[in-house]
């Protein structure tokens, strides 16, 4: 894998724990509404299923589903930041944290002028952090 494949799938990780996080919080709100229950289709005596707890579990199913996929994501995005201030140079750190960790995506020219670099010489600097943490990481 590439250093950027693996920045890449970082991103997406960070990208997906977000999503994943939202995703539970509706269904911990889905799992507060309160259903009816349509008595007038009954036929037969007998005790009805509790359609209600039935629901609740299986969202509480998939929510534990998802608190494991958002701490495996987590400690992606964790080791991925240790990993980058290994790196020999702050603005190599830097240039991967503007390009694949931040919250939103961020053009060449937007990273250049954080920088202090015109749009070029930030995807050189890019090109030449992948180079290292590649070497230092990936060729093991």
């Amino acid at each position: 894998m590439k250093g950027n494949e693996s920045f890449i799938k970082v991103r997406n990780a960070k990208e997906s724990r977000e999503a994943l996080a939202r995703h539970i919080e509706d269904l911990r709100d889905e799992m507060t509404v309160i259903g009816s229950f349509d008595y007038s289709k009954l036929k037969v005596k007998s005790t009805p299923k509790n359609l209600q707890e039935e629901r609740i579990i299986k969202l509480s199913e998939i929510i534990s589903k998802h608190e494991k996929a958002i701490a495996k994501n987590a400690e992606l995005v964790l080791e991925a930041e240790e990993r980058i201030k290994e790196l020999s140079r702050s603005q190599y750190a830097q240039v991967l944290r503007y390009r694949y960790l931040d919250n939103e995506y961020h053009c060449w020219e937007w990273i250049g002028i954080e920088m202090g670099y015109a749009a070029d010489a930030a995807r050189r600097l890019h090109r030449e952090a992948l180079t290292e943490f590649e070497e230092k990481f990936l060729n093991d």
